[in-house]
């Protein structure tokens, strides 16, 4: 039995046609084979959004037209030469259905929420503005101006930093690929694979194509479904939701409390995620894609605007080259998992106090081999960034050493403390360490 005969006749074991000879020789198939097993959880995934969802009723036609849609995207087409391109693959139309219906959902709680209108009723015209909407999107390409760093994460803010400017691009191909860079970091995700480019690192990460390498800024990556994660993120979180509508736009504002453990209060505002924070969106209501966003931290008594979004333009022409990721000489790839492999050194059997001790002590007498154990990618980055430390803390003297603490979303523990230079000057920081490798031992994330 093969998986394209499996994979045609999935959608029958949800319609209860089967005999049960026929239905136990499918599940056997499915059970073996990860391919059709992934194919038969993506299809279980759709029926129950159009179980849950089979309530809500839309404008007449809207059904016909959806199906429409999704049989042409999902038929060989034909070129001008003749040739058969190939067919859509039939997951891209169950996750196209599987957004729709998501989207009727939105938009009646939209409706319930804005007006006393039947929901189904007043609902469904903007449903099939939407669907054309949603259909029709090939790109997006966004600009931003954040409060941030070029030599920090693009989900660190700095609220009394200035704004630096961020770009994001998109397309929605099958497979989608996207770019976004600030001064200092880039991300490019292929369609393949994420590669995450570091200003004066000495190298290239590489990851899967869901790696953390951008973080919260994430979000703005499916612009079609900006609205409903943040609608479920205040939901799971207990945060402040409102929507209203006004004119032809609708306002979303989410209230936020800031995440993680703050008994010490030092990444407090380091990030959205990690501060008390007010997001704004504005969509327009017959596409619900965002035209504006602005988001604002609490920073004692003042509210401060970090993220700002300048322009966002859908469907633009955007050029092979920003999403294709070519290596740059003299900087190696290295994948997350050689990462993890490098990573298994690090210093265990003690405290995050006496891995910090150590690496102080191998900073002043140039020993490379702790400084490999602890401080793998200084090593890794071969040369000028390792030299450079070298130079400048080579016979340091360790003033002052604090207490561990953990803040905010950190996984692992900052350490304060005071260092002296040979050259007679004071260096004060707080050192970033952290054991979540497969060998549990202390690295040095950062900090100095």
């Amino acid at each position: 039995m093969s998986c394209e005969f499996i994979n045609e006749r999935i959608s029958d074991l949800f319609d209860d046609t089967l005999a049960a000879s026929e239905r136990e020789e499918l599940m056997a198939h499915i059970k073996s084979c990860d391919d059709c097993g992934r194919h038969f959880g993506e299809v279980s995934e759709l029926a129950a959004v159009i179980r849950a969802n089979s309530q809500l009723a839309a404008s007449t036609g809207f059904r016909e037209s959806l199906m429409k849609k999704i049989g042409e995207e999902a038929m060989p087409r034909k070129e001008k030469q003749g040739k058969v391109v190939k067919p859509f693959a039939f997951k891209k139309a169950l996750r196209i259905a599987a957004s729709v219906l998501l989207l009727i959902g939105v938009i009646i709680a939209i409706v319930v929420m804005t007006t006393s209108r039947n929901p189904a009723v007043a609902a469904g015209k903007l449903i099939d503005r939407s669907l054309l909407a949603m259909m029709e999107m090939k790109s997006v390409q966004m600009k931003f101006r954040i409060r941030t760093l070029g030599t920090e994460g693009f989900d660190f803010v700095d609220p009394s930093g200035g704004f630096m400017g961020c770009r994001l691009w998109k397309t929605f191909g099958d497979p989608p690929k996207w770019r976004m860079e600030k001064e200092g970091r880039i991300v490019i995700m292929d369609g393949k694979d994420q590669y995450l480019l570091l200003a004066g690192s000495g190298f290239t990460l590489k990851g899967s194509p869901q790696c953390g390498f951008v973080e919260w800024m994430r979000i703005f990556l499916d612009p079609a479904k900006l609205l409903e994660s943040e609608k479920e993120f205040a939901r799971a979180h207990h945060s402040y939701c409102k929507i209203e509508e006004k004119g032809q736009h609708i306002i979303l504002t989410i209230r936020a409390k800031a995440l993680g453990n703050f008994q010490n209060s030092f990444a407090l505002n380091s990030s959205v995620q990690e501060s008390n924070n007010t997001r704004v969106y504005t969509f327009n209501k017959a596409s619900m894609l965002p035209e504006s966003l602005e988001v604002t931290i609490e920073n004692g008594p003042h509210s401060i605007p970090v993220i700002e979004l300048d322009s966002i333009t859908y469907n633009q022409p955007v050029p092979d080259s920003l999403l294709s990721f070519k290596p740059l000489k003299g900087f190696p790839v290295i994948s997350l998992d050689a990462l993890d492999s490098i990573n298994r050194g690090g210093i265990s059997g003690v405290n995050s106090s006496s891995a910090a001790r150590i690496f102080f002590e191998a900073l002043n007498k140039n020993d490379n081999v702790q400084m490999k154990r602890l401080y793998p990618l200084g090593i890794l980055a071969g040369g000028n960034s390792f030299r450079d430390l070298q130079k400048r803390y080579a016979g340091l003297e360790l003033v002052w050493l604090g207490k561990p603490f953990k803040s905010g979303l950190y996984i692992g523990d900052f350490i304060p403390y005071m260092i002296r230079l040979k050259s007679g000057d004071t260096i004060r920081g707080t050192l970033a360490l952290r054991k979540d490798n497969p060998s549990h031992a202390w690295n040095i994330d950062g900090g100095f």
